[in-house]
């Protein structure tokens, strides 16, 4: 066992391995020595590689091609240490990690099938409604993106809280986010007792019950707040909307992210253009790439899509070096707060719903 860097309070390298059943650590000081792995790997391992090389072959070398792999198969060998940390210090870190914005993502493409299912045949609808065709048609999408995605333990989460929220909805009960995400939790539970200890998982909890909680809670306001916006302001609510939840998602997240890191990103309003342009640009265009690379006689169609998905990636990283370089990606160092002050912290905020829930109550907005 290798013994340093000790930091008691943060981050555990051991234990986090140990979680995952890994208990040695192997290194070479021989860069160009060779090591052989023995064994016939599995169909659904050699498909997933046969996919990352032609992604490979289809892409140019750079923080495109890695932002690409990262986004479909979580693999994150293609960007180098500089990308991520321009990643990191833009506040944007959370959009490399498979998790729920991914599944949101590939849900969303699940809702647009279902508008298209109405649109081609509205006497479905009479059949089943459009949400219970979003639920049946992202299903399949999400399990096989919990594939292609290796099944890492962030996806696993973010796939459980889809299935719970899913079984919910599907019983007519849709306004019962925090009943799914107990769910979820209770199943990450019983899956892997140990979980709680994983920074993953306490940052995804956290950060969806903050949304659930001070979501509903500023939804009227923000409702009211849009009605006075002109038709052709919807982008600009758009974005503000994508930075208010950010926002709020940061807020809820403060004490976790500083205990563990120690640094906090000012540069929130980042994800206002960052996330539409990974959501409804690189991640589309990458599937379609896979669809292409699925389909025989599709290999243009392949080639056209994971090229299109890397040159608009790379383009990205080519403004968050611009900003970076104008010296706008600076984060702020701060002190890692003690588990009292986390929890005044979340007492406060819940004490500010609760204000706000009164006031509404007695005074309605």
């Amino acid at each position: 066992p290798v013994q340093g860097f000790a930091n008691p309070g943060t981050w555990n390298t051991r234990a986090y391995w140990g979680r995952r059943d890994v208990w040695y650590k192997t290194y070479t000081d021989e860069p160009t020595e060779v090591k052989a792995v023995h064994g016939r790997a599995s169909w659904s391992w050699r498909t997933r590689l046969a996919l990352r090389e032609t992604v490979l072959a289809q892409t140019e070398p750079g923080g495109g091609r890695g932002l690409v792999l990262a986004l479909l198969m979580g693999d994150r060998s293609e960007l180098s240490y500089d990308a991520l940390d321009l990643v990191r210090r833009g506040s944007l870190a959370h959009s490399l990690a498979l998790s729920g914005l991914h599944v949101g993502f590939i849900v969303g493409l699940g809702a647009g099938l279902a508008w298209a299912v109405g649109w081609v045949a509205p006497g479905l609808y009479m059949w089943l409604p459009r949400p219970k065709w979003a639920i049946l048609l992202a299903a399949p999408l999400v399990a096989g993106y919990l594939w292609l995605g290796q099944g890492a333990p962030s996806l696993v989460r973010a796939s459980v809280m889809f299935g719970a929220w899913g079984v919910l909805l599907w019983q007519g009960r849709s306004q019962v986010l925090l009943d799914g995400l107990f769910w979820a939790v209770l199943v990450l539970v019983c899956m892997d007792p140990l979980c709680v200890y994983d920074l993953g998982v306490q940052l995804s909890v956290t950060a969806v019950a903050g949304l659930i909680v001070l979501g509903r809670t500023l939804a009227a306001g923000w409702q009211r707040l849009g009605a006075f916006l002109p038709r052709w302001l919807l982008p600009v609510r758009y974005a503000l909307g994508v930075m208010g939840v950010s926002a709020l998602a940061n807020v809820v997240l403060l004490p976790l992210v500083t205990a563990n890191f120690g640094f906090a990103s000012p540069h929130l309003y980042l994800n206002a253009l960052w996330l539409p342009l990974l959501g409804l640009g690189v991640l589309p265009l990458a599937l379609v790439g896979v669809l292409g690379w699925l389909l025989p006689g599709a290999n243009a169609v392949g080639a056209l899509g994971f090229g299109a998905a890397a040159r608009l990636a790379e383009t990205m990283f080519a403004g968050l070096s611009w900003l970076d370089g104008q010296g706008w990606l600076e984060e702020i160092l701060v002190l890692r707060p003690l588990w009292p002050q986390a929890f005044g912290y979340w007492l406060l905020l819940g004490a500010l719903v609760l204000a706000w829930a009164g006031y509404k109550r007695f005074w309605p907005v």
